[in-house]
This record gives C-alpha cells, structure tokens and sequence, in this order.
C-alpha cells in the first residue's frame, strides 16, 4: 500500500535542522526518533554533524540534520527556504538566550528561512518545575515576537523526554501537519549545489571579453533610468528589476556617495545596509527570474559585497587613468566604466580569485582571496602612478635589507641605530598588514637581520675591491644582479627548526649551520654598470615607512633647536613648512625692513615664533 501511495501522489523531501546547545538531548532525540529505543548502558556519541533519514507517513520523506551549534558556518550554508528548524532547549539549564540562538533567527530571517520549532526538552529532570517550563515558554515566546511575519514558530506545548520517548513521535507529527497545511514546496534536490547555499545557474561558465561587452551594451541600452532617477528608485524600492548590472550601478553610486570619505571596507559596509533596507521593502525583486540564481542567497554575503567593491574602486581608477582625470567620475559616467571593465560584468569572477564559495563562509567575515591577490588596494582618489605597494615576492627581505643598508651608506649614520629603528618599523608594517591580510607572513627578527648582514656583507666587499663605490644611485636590480642573492641562502646558515622557530620572531638567533659570511664575492663592474642602467621599481610601502621615520628621526632634534618640542604631527608639518619656507620668508622680512618697521616671522639665527595649536 506505501509503494501504491508513493507512485499515485509522488514522493516530497523535507530537510530538518536539528539544532541547540551542547548537551540538551539532540542526539538521544534523534536516536529514539528513528530507532525507538535507546540502550541505556551505550552513551550516545556526540558528533558534529550526524544525518538520518525516515519515512513518515510513507509519501514524506525527512532528511534530520543534527548539528552541534559550534559548526555555525556549516548550519548558515544549510539554512534555506525550504529548510525546516527543530530547536531543543534543556529545561534543566536557567541560563538565558541559549548560545547562537539569537543570531540564528537573524540568519534565518535574512536567508528566507521561516519555520522554525522549539521542543522544551528533559522536562522529566529531578530539579525541572513546572514554573521553570512556563518560564522558559515564554521567553522564547517573547524572543519570536520580535520577528513578526518575517517567522512562522511555534513553541511546542506536549510533554518532551527523548530519554523516555514521551513526545519524540509528536514532534515530527506536529511538523508533519504544519508542512502539509501551508503546502509547503519541498527543495529541489536535483538542482541545489549539495556544497554551497547557491543555486547552480545556467551562466556559470567562463565569458569572452567579446560577451562581456555584448552584455554590457545590452544592459546599457536597457537601462532607461536617468542618474538621479535610479538612485530615488534604489532608495524606495521601486526598481523593475534587479540583476548583476543594477547591482554595480547601485554600489557605484555608493561610492561616489562616499567620496573622499571613507575606505572601502565602509563603503562595503553601507551598501550591504541598502541592500538589506532594499530586500525588506521590495522582497520580490530578489524572487525575479531575471534575477541570477546565484545571487539568491549570496549577493548579501559580506565577502562578495567586499570583493565587488574593491573591484569597482579599482575599476573607476583604471578609468580616471585612462582618460587622466584628476577629478572623480559622475554618475553619467558609469557606463563607460563597464565599458573600460568588462571583467566587472562577469558574474562569477570571484571563482579566479577563491577555490571555495565565498556565500558558504559566514556572512559577517571578509575572507582574503586565496588563489590570486586583489587589484592593488588603494584610495582610487589618489595619484595610482604614485601609490606604494606592499611587496610580496619571495625577496621582500632583502629588498627592505637592501634599502636600510643604502640608507646607512647615504648618509654616514650610525648603522645600529639605523639597523635597530629599521626593525620596529618592519615589525610594525607587518603587524598592520597582517590585520587585514592573514596570509602575510608574521615578522621573524632573525629573517630581518640575517639579511640585513647578508646585505651588508655584499656591500663592503665593493668598497674591499676598488675603494670605496658611491652606491647611492644603484637599484635592488642592479644589486641583485651584481650578487645574485636568492631568497633561500639562508639554508646555508640555518637548520629549517632553527629558521622558523618561535624564538626567532622576538630575537636574533646565531646560525646553527654555518656562520654568517663577512664579504660576498661581487660580478665584474663591467655587468654592473649595464645593469645600473635599468629604470629601479617604486619603492615598497614598508621602505617608504622606513624612510619616513628616518626622517623624523633626522629632522626632530633639528626642528627642536628653533623651539619647543615637536608634540604633535600637526606641530610636526608646521615646523617642516618653517624650514622649507625659510629663505621665502627672509625675503620678505627684508622688503618688509625697507619699507620700515616689520612684524617679526623667523629668526634664522634661532628665535621661534610662537604659534598656537
């Protein structure tokens, strides 16, 4: 009769949550749901994830998914539509809201999950009144009201005890009858990514920038909203459509709202606020067919809103370059940035730069690319041609080495002091750019100064050959192709243990291997001079940091003999006018004396004037 009613009405697959804290009964639930019994003298192993499936009545089929609530990012990919939530709560336990329950709802709420269940679990426990069951119904009672429409609930009221079995059956009888009632439509099996929370859509697949642009001029001679239009239909609601071309137009827009104000993580920050504004005043727009499936659940993800930014931001500097702008482009000019772009049109172009899907990864973390790095991260209001860039090659070291050694010979200044800044202010970068780059790799003092050594060591064997040689003009490329350093000469000196172990991060640790050379044989001076010819590359921004604090280390106890002590940067920038402007301003104290009488400026000869801040 079961094999009748299948093949007469079909079969529907429904998909339970089965979620709550450690400890409150899940998997003793679970184990008497589908076995009907429990062996008292076997503890339940308590897994991560453990699925079972069940028929009831014989046209359903339920798939329980039974998560322990630390694998939240897993719980978030499943969390869909037609996803069903049964939450236990230990009645045994007073404190209050259960951990992640909360920010459970939230998630549900903005992935379109509605159903949810609660099951007053261990009600049966020696220290659980009736008080306590009543008081722990209405809390979460109270907690639901909160979300209105946006979830269908229900706090169940039978007896619960999965320890006994009363009120196991029930449970899944009661959810039986909700999903039968609302005709719920089941998932889709067939269709959905099992690894990821986004649909597979029939444009994934790899465009020519031929189709690109095809796309682009579709779009644009589609699009029939003037500027100021689009963005009072952004802000109400009331747009027609909403695809991948009105999403970029929409934070595009954002941008430029954003000028000169603030930085990309911000700006990403404000538009994921429009988009949940938007997604709660036209909900249909992200229900549209025109609408890419793969934006159903990801487009709101932290991470793609983030990497779609920095795109864009670095777009619109491709753009203003092009055309050499100095000033920000309009509204009007969004078009012709696609044009100049059409990587940007690629729906998917986040699948060159990540090996996962960034829409499976919790929604509030921005995870660093793994596969490629991002275009250069900068202010897109800033001069590109003159922008610094964090170096990442295998001889960043001893790019850094190279330039504090040249710094040292420049100059004539005490080279251990000079050597000693130069590592704090190694040590100081990294830390920076490991906050928001994970991936860089964490300062070790012994890597820094052993090339720093190495550095040196090459460097004098130049003055041991001929004199003493004006290296004041020479490039990195020109020193490397003079000594051939490689990134892995440190194997000559250092064991691998040695090289990367944690003492050597805080403190220089001596080689183990072989110690460190005094001179570095040089190529002849012939190859030298042809490669002294080469045009050097744009210092990186940990050697630009380095000269800027050796500068402030040269300048201070000048700026201090004309006056009070440098206090502030602010006092700092005044006193580096004074001395640039100095000769301008005995200039004019002179035309100003032979006129007469002359308010006094600056004394050169050492005076101050005094200034307030």
């Amino acid at each position: 009769m079961d094999e009748l009613s299948k093949w007469i009405f079909g079969k529907k697959y429904h998909r339970i949550l089965l979620l709550g804290e450690d400890s409150c009964g899940k998997a003793t639930f679970l184990h008497r749901l589908k076995f009907g019994e429990i062996r008292e003298q076997e503890p339940l192993p308590t897994r991560d994830l453990d699925i079972e499936t069940m028929n009831y009545p014989a046209t359903y089929e339920w798939s329980i998914w039974k998560f322990r609530v630390r694998c939240w990012p897993l719980i978030l990919r499943e969390l869909a539509p037609h996803t069903l939530v049964l939450w236990l709560h230990d009645c045994s336990t007073k404190e209050w809201p259960p951990w992640k329950f909360r920010g459970l709802l939230e998630q549900m709420v903005e992935r379109g999950c509605r159903y949810i269940w609660v099951g007053l679990n261990k009600q049966d426990s020696p220290d659980v009144s009736g008080e306590l069951i009543q008081e722990a119904r209405r809390k979460y009672e109270e907690e639901f009201a909160k979300y209105k429409d946006d979830l269908s609930w229900k706090v169940l009221t039978h007896k619960l005890s999965p320890k006994t079995g009363v009120g196991v059956s029930e449970v899944l009888e009661d959810i039986y009858q909700a999903v039968k009632r609302v005709n719920l439509e089941p998932a889709k099996e067939g269709k959905r990514d099992k690894k990821t929370t986004v649909i597979s859509d029939s444009t994934d697949e790899i465009l020519t920038t031929e189709q690109l642009q095809h796309q682009i001029e579709k779009n644009i001679t589609g699009d029939t909203f003037d500027p100021g239009a689009f963005w009072t239909s952004f802000l109400k609601g009331d747009l027609p459509a909403w695809t991948h071309y009105t999403y970029l137009k929409a934070l595009y827009f954002v941008i430029l709202e954003s000028a000169k104000k603030k930085p990309y993580y911000k700006i990403a920050e404000d538009f994921i606020i429009h988009l949940n504004r938007l997604r709660k005043i036209s909900p249909q727009l992200f229900s549209s067919s025109e609408t890419p499936r793969a934006y159903v659940d990801a487009q709101f993800s932290r991470c793609l809103v983030t990497f779609w930014t920095l795109q864009l931001l670095h777009g619109i500097r491709d753009y203003r370059m092009h055309i050499m702008s100095v000033d920000l482009p309009s509204r009007e000019e969004f078009p012709q940035i696609l044009r100049h772009s059409p990587s940007l049109m690629n729906t998917y172009l986040w699948k060159s730069f990540y090996s996962f899907n960034p829409a499976s990864r919790p929604r509030d973390v921005w995870s660093i690319p793994n596969l490629r790095h991002l275009p250069t991260q900068t202010d897109y209001l800033r001069d590109p041609a003159t922008v610094p860039r964090r170096y990442e090659g295998p001889d960043k070291l001893i790019r850094y080495a190279f330039a504090v050694m040249q710094y040292v010979r420049n100059t004539g200044a005490a080279r251990g002091r000079v050597v000693t800044l130069a590592l704090v202010t190694l040590q100081q970068a990294t830390m920076r750019a490991r906050t928001v780059d994970s991936t860089v790799e964490m300062y070790s003092e012994t890597q820094a100064y052993f090339w720093i050594q190495i550095v040196h060591a090459a460097l004098r064997s130049l003055d041991d050959e001929k004199g003493p040689v004006d290296t004041s003009e020479m490039s990195f490329e020109a020193f490397q192709e003079t000594f051939h350093l490689k990134p892995t000469d440190w194997k000559g000196h250092y064991s691998k243990k040695v090289w990367n172990s944690v003492a050597a991060r805080s403190q220089f640790v001596m080689p183990d291997l072989k110690p460190l050379p005094n001179v570095i044989a040089s190529l002849p001076s012939k190859e030298t001079r042809q490669v002294q010819e080469v045009i050097p590359e744009l210092p990186s921004a940990e050697e630009l940091i380095f000269r800027a604090r050796m500068a402030c280390e040269e300048l201070t106890p000048t700026l201090q003999s004309l006056g009070p002590p440098v206090l502030s940067h602010a006092h700092l920038l005044f006193y580096l006018h004074k001395r640039f402007t100095q000769d301008a301003e005995e200039a004019i104290r002179k035309r100003l004396n032979s006129w007469g009488d002359a308010p006094k400026l600056l004394d050169p000869a050492g005076g101050s004037c005094s200034v307030e801040f």
